[in-house]
């Protein structure tokens, strides 16, 4: 729907994905099932709204089996909903707040299933490592043998959890071949589905994170990304393991992260490079590196 005079419009679009796994091992990513195999059919429906060129509205909603693939019923929820303001009625600059996915790197704008036909998401996105959220380790050794467990693998995270659909503020905007964005978040980017909803947590230690893009020209897109926040779960039983004396907000996860993309003709190429590292209780710093290059 769109007015005459253009200041006005009104969109409402959808997606539907068939996805079908057969697991024959332990799965693998954030692929949460006891199943051989796992059929995960998914509806997205998105409302875009736009009045006088200064507020745009989008909300995203899915049905699904659950944000990650699960053997579990269907469920509804709201992914993303938020408003932007544009006091300049241009992209200069813009201010939003709700519920959205972080601006950090260059998979998120193209994570849906239409831009990018991958199944899984990249590898610093679902890959888990032993850092856990709900549950301090007692000892080094304990942190240790995490990689040899296989059956909590659900309770472990990943650097960057899929889009990180958390909720808060952001500042963003285009000027001339430069990007900007950064944003205050109720939890940090590897942080479970579970707790992005904005009354999840008490928002005593928010997560700041940031991009700055570069074009050149036309084919090329380079950025630079970075956050810090507290990874540890808001909850009693998760405080109930920390050392005595800590609280929530003494361990945080930092990255720092370079993206490049180029566009030629029919080739795409996009490539991402992550540097985390978590303040472990009762262990210190615990580092990792984690990159990918996607061609199509």
């Amino acid at each position: 729907i769109r007015s005459p005079k253009y200041d006005f419009q009104l969109q409402v679009s959808g997606l539907v994905d068939f996805e079908g796994y057969y697991i024959d091992q332990r799965p693998p990513g954030l692929i949460n099932s006891d199943d051989s195999f796992l059929f995960n059919p998914r509806l997205r429906l998105f409302l875009d709204a736009e009045l006088a060129h200064e507020l745009y509205l989008f909300v995203q909603t899915r049905a699904d089996r659950g944000f990650d693939p699960s053997d579990k019923g269907a469920q509804f929820r709201f992914d993303e909903y938020f408003l932007r303001y544009s006091p300049l009625k241009d992209s200069r600059i813009g201010v939003q707040i709700g519920k959205f996915a972080t601006v950090v790197g260059n998979w998120v704008p193209r994570h849906d299933s239409w831009q990018n036909p991958f199944i899984n998401a990249p590898l610093p996105y679902e890959n888990i490592t032993t850092v856990s959220d709900s549950e301090a380790p007692s000892s080094p050794s304990d942190f240790a043998g995490r990689k040899l467990q296989t059956t909590e693998q659900y309770e472990r995270l990943p650097l960057i959890w899929g889009p990180s659909y958390t909720a808060g503020a952001a500042l963003l905007g285009t000027l001339d071949k430069f990007d900007y964005a950064f944003e205050i978040k109720n939890a940090s980017l590897s942080s479970r589905p579970e707790t992005w909803q904005p009354t999840k947590t008490d928002w005593s230690d928010p997560t700041f994170s940031g991009r700055l893009g570069f074009r050149p020209g036309e084919p090329w897109n380079f950025g630079i990304s970075g956050s810090v926040g507290s990874y540890i779960a808001d909850g009693e039983e998760a405080e109930e393991t920390l050392p005595s004396g800590k609280s929530l907000g003494d361990f945080k996860e930092y990255l720092l992260g370079q993206d490049a993309a180029f566009s030629w003709r029919h080739l795409q190429l996009f490539s991402e490079i992550f540097l985390a590292r978590f303040d472990v209780p009762r262990v210190g710093p615990a580092d990792t590196l984690a990159y990918y290059i996607e061609g199509r």
